[in-house]
């Protein structure tokens, strides 16, 4: 009885595990396409250029879906 109380338990656990575990994952690639206050994204992107980036934002995105430092 107390390993079937454990199993259903682990079970229940499981899943909000996982479901916590994907939602940081995904606040830090949030976080990574967002700069602080005063800092643009456009500074250092590897689409900062005219041909690369047609962004109403650019030259001054604050944040960015396609921002991708350059190396």
């Amino acid at each position: 009885m107390s390993q079937l109380l454990h199993m259903l338990t682990l079970d229940m656990v499981l899943p909000v595990v996982v479901l916590s575990l994907l939602a940081a994952a995904l606040t830090f690639a949030a976080i990574s396409k967002v700069k602080a206050v005063g800092t643009y994204l456009c500074d250092d992107c590897r689409f900062n250029d005219i041909e690369s980036c047609h962004k109403a934002e650019r030259p001054r995105a604050m944040s960015c879906t396609a921002y991708e430092k350059t190396s």
